[in-house]
């Protein structure tokens, strides 16, 4: 199933002058875990990623968390650890390896 959020109920998109949209794959979009594993508190210098590994691409620099950034943390994989923090009121979600947090 496609979902196009612009579509009217004919199923034709919109005029060009609306808002721009993106279709996709609903079944593909994976589904939020209400699972926290706790808070975290990030204790070494490292570098963050899109995923939990370094195969995975690196997030830019202003959204690597500094030592001291407290944070929730959402998931662990293969000893990285998904960490939700605010840096400058906008919520950011990052992967950090095992070593980087401490989780209390």
């Amino acid at each position: 199933m496609y979902f196009h959020p612009h579509s009217t109920p004919t199923g034709k998109e919109n005029q060009p002058d609306s808002a721009p949209c993106v279709s996709l794959d609903i079944s593909r979009v994976p589904e939020e875990s209400s699972d926290v594993i706790g808070q975290g508190t990030v204790v070494k210098d490292g570098t963050a990623y899109y995923g939990p590994g370094m195969e995975y691409k690196q997030q830019v620099a202003k959204y690597t968390p500094e030592v001291g950034t407290t944070g929730t943390v959402l998931k662990e994989e293969n000893g990285w650890y998904c960490l939700e923090y605010t840096r400058k009121d906008e919520q950011v979600r990052v992967w950090l390896p095992a070593d980087a947090l401490q989780i209390s």
